[in-house]
């Protein structure tokens, strides 16, 4: 182009631009004038506008106010500056749809003026009607019903300078004069004929106001303001609630008659109800927005929305950063103060039978453990100052802070106001107050005050936070782990009470340790958190305009978004019956992070929630594991919200009856009351103590058959142990009546196997007590637990071979017990026909003796022997009449009458019986090969009432009449060792006399004669096999030890397995594990490698009286300890110890032997190996002698 060409170019778009440009803002102020209504809106969007970007007028700014739009487009409908467009065709143009042709060259008129005023597109056109040309009303017209600057290619050049010309021009007028008419202003417009654009005949004379009076303005302004603030979604067009009230907008009950998520739940029904994706509302001054679509709330809670960023962002993320690094390298500190806490908090509840305020026992508690955990502090009670509660409520959460706060949410008044509120209020004083009124002590705990002192002293002094900063960011940590916590456990409670359903099932489950037990508690508190959320709602302001996906819908920058999180949480869409608890909602079965289900807000969670919630999930696995949740008279039946709370929390008292779980059954002899107690972090199980089976075995019922136990009147306490019975250990505990039952129950609902445990100590010593045999590692397995006492030494085995005495109480004792464990085991959770019976050392004998036994038809299931079975050499005493002559002889019953003797023997006190049982036997026997002296016997023929044992034990195996049932067996691989060292230590000179006799060496059940050739070749053999011929001495204790669990154990042990083998799956093991809970090796101060006798049962039972304390968690001990009891548990539910593969089980499948060969054995070590036999080669050596040398072999 020319230079000319470029000059006339400019000068066209200069009049285009200028004679638009004043002629509309002429025209459009003359309109304003005669609508001071419309004036004063478009003022106030005006003004809205520049203020919400900070005073100033940008582009940006005028081209984004709606409403300005409308008056200038109304103004250009009824004033076009071009009346008429002309256009010339340069061809023949056929009128589509009809036969008319406009020629070429002919002058074409389109009458603009004339089509913005035909009343078939404008309605009563005269009218200035600026809502005409909002976007929906637009849609409905034809496009070219408004053309006032032309269309098309040729559309005038300076339109959008004309029109920015006009807005700016507008703008700047109406934000500093008011318009009127004055008195030269028409009342209708007379357009100038000589002009070419639409201009006024007369000019445009108006009354013009400037804004002079501050106080006035200001109040004008003001109602303008608040008027604007209530209408701000009618003006809009936007889905709304329509004009609210003045200064509270729609929620003018929230936080003094409700709490603010029943308002906005309210509003969030109502606008679902008209099936709005979102609606409109005003809280106090804001306009807010509250979306209902889930897909629409997880767009606006993305990074794709823009949100408002807060100003103190980088303090929080520091702040925020230091507690994260604090819990993860402290969380273990943080569970045990919780649990101690908890542990403090419940013996309080189980000394009061009476209704209690859970929602102060709750909050005590969590004041406790934050106060620890943050502070370093100790709470204390009964302090005269104000309660925690109190405390944090001062944290300024009032309506007034709260329409200052949310009407001016990004000006320079707000943070003015701010400034000044900070110094009045009192929540930076209050951290203080809150440190001094409630600890007075330190504690040595972990705690956040302390890390932060440690964090602060080593930052450089620019990257160190202000002191008020941190305080105000503490006193937000407390705030929120206080409210989360304790609300969460209070309406937790309270589910509990009003649903014993679910308490009973939880309780059942928290019984028993596991993911199971984690799984559903999480379920529980999940749906509390659904019910109840804490964070009622998210709240955001928006960045910038945003239109809505799909929607012509757009939320203006500086809106507040509300996502409702307590109404999404109770929409029957999402959770049908949502006043209803349960657990098992499919919806929380999915992920967490769902838009349906977010009761702690958005991500980034509130800080402190992970140890709120840790807190709650101690707290409740303990209440509800130990106690029983019940209702009083004086329960709400609803949870009442306190409506001015920041985080919704429980008002009032909330009643409840929280009691101490110690059930009461009802047994044969009457009802017993037993105990809860702990099996570790979140299992417990029942106890029940001291039960009696049998009548007290004393007067005319000593030596005599026990008689099932009479009964008792009212509740009998099983919390104790019964008396042990009497032994030579002479303990203060023991008394003649001893014959209890002790129950131990992960559940007392529903069935599970039951194992009977009979406890040994060569048929004189022990009891079964949990002092060695605490049970709780069985519970998580999900078995009953059953132990016994039985009577002991003379009072359980006199006997006399014949009528008189025919012996075996003891045996019969046990026999008695399994009968009341059939008779009683259902009511507490056993399954009376899954009975296991097991025991170690003479009780393991003793279980053997039962197989035997015609009596115990019926009665159990499987068996179970550890190292003792009734062809030990110590199992059987031969002799009875011998011991019970020599007994009468020292007390001075001399009489050949048996039945004289045993009317003496029970006027005896049995103190005096029990001194003298023991000594048949001199020196020359050592204690280890002597046999028991009051053992089971075989009963005469003529004994007056059942029968325990009325033949050998190996004629019973050999005929097949023993009981096939399942069983295993087995030994430890230096079972004698426990017994030699102590041999040894009482006797020096032991290997001297075995030296001098050999012929102790022969193990007396091969009948061999002393003196024999047979003897002399046996005793050599192993002499040679076991310490190379060299002569015995202290220095081949391990060699000897070796010899002698052979002779004593594994031998007959094997044979015994072998031969049972015949008749039913018989599972071998050998333990041999030298680790940390070999408590009897560490007890009796051994330190030659081996296992020893009993060692294995300290991997299976709690000895709490050897006091071995934690273990550390790196101990391979533990494994150790969970794969026998593993095993023990498999065999008595499955009948296997390993019915599948397990990983705890390294996978192992333990292989049952053949009959009549010892082919499969499980060696127990550090590793689980099955092998053929552990012991082959000197297992065989015994084969190979006993049938070289033996008579008559087990037959004494």
């Amino acid at each position: 182009m020319t230079q000319l060409e470029l000059a006339a170019q400019a000068f066209i778009f200069f009049l285009a631009g200028f004679e638009t440009s004043s002629t509309t803002q002429s025209f459009c102020l003359y309109e304003l004038a005669k609508n001071p209504e419309i004036q004063e809106r478009l003022r106030q969007e005006i003004n809205q506008a520049v203020e919400e970007n900070d005073g100033q007028v940008t582009y940006d700014v005028a081209m984004n106010i709606q409403y300005l739009d409308n008056v200038i487009n109304e103004t250009l409908r009824k004033y076009p500056p071009v009346e008429t467009l002309f256009r010339v065709p340069s061809v023949d143009y056929l009128i589509p749809g009809t036969k008319h042709v406009i020629p070429k060259r002919t002058l074409v008129q389109i009458p603009v003026h004339a089509i913005q005023h035909d009343s078939e597109h404008y309605p009563d056109p005269e009218r200035f009607d600026p809502d005409r040309f909002n976007p929906e009303e637009v849609k409905k017209r034809h496009p070219f019903t408004f053309i006032p600057f032309g269309e098309g290619p040729r559309i005038c050049i300076g339109l959008r300078f004309g029109v920015m010309q006009t807005k700016v021009g507008l703008i700047t007028l109406l934000r500093k004069f008011r318009f009127s008419p004055s008195a030269r202003t028409p009342d209708r417009v007379t357009f100038d004929p000589k002009m070419i654009i639409l201009s006024p005949k007369a000019g445009n004379y108006l009354k013009v106001e400037k804004f002079t009076t501050v106080l006035l303005v200001a109040g004008f302004g003001l109602c303008l303001f608040l008027d604007k603030r209530r209408s701000v979604w009618v003006d809009r067009r936007f889905p709304g609630t329509g004009r609210t009230c003045v200064l509270y907008g729609d929620f003018k009950a929230a936080g003094r008659t409700e709490h603010r998520m029943y308002t906005t739940q309210r509003l969030y029904r109502e606008f679902k109800a008209k099936k709005w994706p979102i609606g409109g509302a005003v809280i106090y001054l804001t306009p807010c927005v509250i979306p209902t679509d889930p897909y629409l709330i997880e767009y606006m809670l993305s990074d794709e929305y823009e949100k408002r960023k807060e100003s103190n962002t980088s303090e929080c993320a520091t702040f925020t950063s230091w507690w994260n690094a604090f819990e993860d390298e402290y969380f273990d500190s943080l569970i045990n103060v919780a649990t101690e806490e908890c542990v403090q908090i419940m013996e309080n509840l189980c000394s009061s039978n009476s209704p209690v305020d859970a929602k102060a026992v709750t909050e005590l508690y969590v004041a406790r453990v934050l106060t620890r955990c943050i502070f370093g502090k100790t709470y204390t009670e009964g302090s005269d100052k104000l309660p925690l509660t109190e405390k944090l409520a001062k944290h300024p959460s009032g309506t007034v802070w709260e329409v200052i706060s949310t009407a001016f949410p990004n000006t320079r008044l707000t943070r003015v106001i701010r400034e000044i509120l900070n110094h009045c209020q009192e929540h930076p004083v209050i951290l203080e107050e809150l440190i001094s009124s409630v600890s007075t002590a330190s504690t040595t705990d972990a705690n956040f005050l302390k890390y932060i002192k440690h964090l602060e002293q080593q930052a450089t002094t620019t990257d160190r936070m202000a002191f008020d900063d941190t305080k105000t960011l503490m006193l937000e940590l407390v705030q929120n782990v206080f409210y989360i916590a304790s609300g969460t456990i209070i309406a937790c409670l309270f589910e509990m009470g009003h649903n014993q359903e679910i308490q009973n099932k939880l309780h059942q489950i928290l019984k028993r340790s596991g993911d199971s037990m984690v799984d559903f508690l999480d379920k529980v508190i999940g749906e509390t958190l659904r019910k109840y959320p804490p964070i009622e709602e998210i709240s955001f302001v928006t960045g910038a305009n945003h239109r809505l996906p799909r929607s012509e819908l757009v939320i203006p920058r500086n809106t507040k978004v509300i996502v409702p999180i307590y109404a999404l949480h109770h929409d029957a869409e999402f959770y049908p019956d949502p006043n209803r608890f349960d657990p098992e909602r499919p919806i929380l079965r999915s992920r967490q992070e769902s838009m349906l289900y977010r009761p702690l807000g958005g991500v980034p969670f509130p800080i402190g929630s992970n140890l709120a919630l840790l807190i709650v999930r101690v707290g409740l696995g303990k209440i509800l594991t130990d106690c029983t949740v019940r209702l009083t008279s004086a329960t709400p039946a609803t949870l009442k919200i306190a409506p001015n709370q920041p985080i919704p929390y429980p008002s009032g008292r909330v009643e409840l009856q929280i009691s101490s779980d110690r059930p009461i059954i009802n047994t044969s002899g009457g009802q017993v009351q037993g105990t809860t107690e702990s099996c570790g972090l979140f299992c417990t199980f029942y106890s029940f103590k001291g039960i009696p089976y049998a009548q007290p075995p004393v007067g005319a019922l000593r030596f005599t058959d026990p008689v099932p136990h009479g009964g008792w009147t009212g509740v009998r306490d099983a919390g104790q142990h019964g008396s042990s019975c009497p032994s030579p250990d002479n303990l203060p505990t023991e008394a003649e009546d001893c014959l209890f039952v002790n129950v131990y129950s992960p559940s007392l609902i529903g069935t599970r196997p039951v194992m009977v445990f009979v406890h040994g100590g060569a048929y004189s010593g022990g009891s079964g007590d949990d002092a060695l045999y605490g049970a709780h590692y069985f519970m998580p397995e999900d078995v009953v637990i059953v132990t016994i006492n039985y009577r002991l030494g003379v009072l359980g085995f006199l006997s006399t071979g014949d009528g008189s005495a025919s012996g075996n109480w003891a045996i019969k004792d046990c026999v008695e017990a399994l009968r009341w464990v059939q008779g009683n085991i259902l009511a507490f959770g056993g399954d009376p026909n899954q009975v296991t019976i097991f025991g170690q050392s003479a009780g393991g004998a003793m279980v053997h003796f039962l197989t035997l036994s015609p009596l115990t038809t019926g009665l159990f299931q499987r068996a179970i022997t550890h190292s003792g079975s009734a062809l030990n050499a110590w199992s059987l005493q031969p002799n009875p009449r011998a011991e019970a002559n020599r007994l009468a002889s020292a007390l001075g019953i001399s009489t050949t009458d048996t039945a004289a003797m045993v009317a003496g023997l029970r006027q005896v006190p049995f103190r005096d019986l029990v001194a003298l049982q023991a000594g048949l036997h001199g020196q020359d026997v050592p204690l280890i090969l002597r046999p028991i002296d009051f053992g089971p016997v075989v009963e005469s023929a003529n004994a007056p009432g059942p029968v325990a044992l009325d033949r050998l034990p190996i004629e019973i195996i050999e005929s097949g009449s023993y009981r096939a049932v399942p069983l295993m067996a087995g030994f430890v691989d230096m079972d004698a060792l426990l017994f030699s060292a102590a041999e040894m230590a009482v006797n020096p000179g032991v290997f001297n006399t075995f030296n001098s006799n050999p012929h102790l060496l022969v193990p007396f059940f091969w009948n061999i004669p002393e003196g024999s050739a047979a003897s002399t070749a046996v005793s050599d053999a192993f002499r040679q096999y076991y310490w190379q011929g060299q002569p015995l001495s202290a220095a081949l204790l391990s060699e000897f030890s070796v010899y002698l669990t052979d002779h004593q154990f594994a031998y007959p042990q094997l044979e015994m397995a072998k031969r049972h083998a015949a008749r039913s799956s018989v599972y071998v093991y050998q333990f041999r594990y030298d680790g940390d809970l070999n408590l009897m090796k560490q007890f009796a101060g051994i330190t030659l490698p081996g296992a020893l006798h009993g060692d294995e049962l300290c991997y299976m039972f709690d000895p709490s009286s050897l006091a071995v304390g934690e273990l550390p968690v790196t101990s391979h001990a533990i494994t150790v300890r969970q794969r026998m009891v593993r095993m023990w548990t498999n065999f008595a539910r499955f009948g296997t110890p390993t019915p599948s593969a397990d990983a705890i089980l390294q996978n192992t499948i333990w292989r049952p032997i053949s009959s009549g060969v010892i082919d499969a054995t499980l060696n127990i070590g550090h590793d689980l190996v099955m092998e053929t036999n552990p012991i082959a080669s000197r297992y065989n050596q015994w084969q190979e002698l006993a049938q070289r040398y033996a008579n008559n072999i087990f037959r004494i």
